[in-house]
């Protein structure tokens, strides 16, 4: 995978339009502590792991984010809110790299979550594509 670069600009889209078709999004979702959602599955370990490119990209994204500047519109974050950020890598394979952010104490970490956290307990708010120069 190739390295991103340090100027990115996070676009926000209308929620009809279908981000998982282009060739990088992301989706912002916010804690919900009374959804009542279960799902079960089994995760798969993700190829990312092995690309030496991931952990310096997901390093990048996370810089671009606790700029102020780095959604087009403003965004009124809320603590546990968790962005999912998502690469695909046609290079390599058609696996998407998926990179996870959560908001906690007014900045963005990194962090490990799995789909069915993000299923069972979150809502999604907002969505959009990304752009770097």
């Amino acid at each position: 995978m190739c390295i991103l670069s340090d100027k990115i600009k996070f676009c926000t889209c209308p929620s009809d339009v279908r981000v998982e078709e282009l060739p990088q999004y992301w989706i912002l979702n916010r804690y919900n502590r009374n959804k009542d959602e279960l799902v079960i599955g089994s995760a798969l370990m993700p190829t990312s792991l092995r690309d030496l490119s991931f952990s310096e990209n997901r390093e990048l994204l996370l810089r671009s984010l606790n700029m102020e500047d780095s959604f087009d519109k403003a965004v009124v974050f809320h603590e546990k809110d968790c962005l999912e950020v998502v690469v695909r890598n046609h290079l390599n394979s058609s696996e998407p790299y998926i990179y996870m952010f959560e908001f906690k104490h007014k900045k963005w970490v990194a962090v490990e979550k799995n789909t069915f956290d993000l299923i069972n307990n979150f809502d999604e708010i907002k969505r959009g594509y990304f752009k770097y120069f």
